[in-house]
């Protein structure tokens, strides 16, 4: 699927947590790491809203590293 494709399987189910990473991943190959940062974000809040703590956790390691330098 292209990054379209994803965005519009997005819009249509904005809690679809596979959408939501396999578009930031996406967007972060593109160079676009601002957005594909919140689209994680946006994941690991769904994670944490399901109780699925473990996923939770792994993204946040994930945007550990993409925070930017200040």
């Amino acid at each position: 699927m292209t990054v379209d494709k994803f965005k519009t399987k997005l819009m249509q189910d904005p809690n679809d947590i596979e959408a939501c990473q396999v578009l930031a991943v996406a967007l972060f190959v593109k160079g676009e790491e601002a957005q594909a940062r919140r689209i994680l974000e946006k994941a690991q809040t769904l994670h944490e809203d399901r109780g699925n703590a473990e996923e939770a956790v792994q993204i946040k390691h994930t945007l550990d590293p993409l925070q930017p330098n200040i």
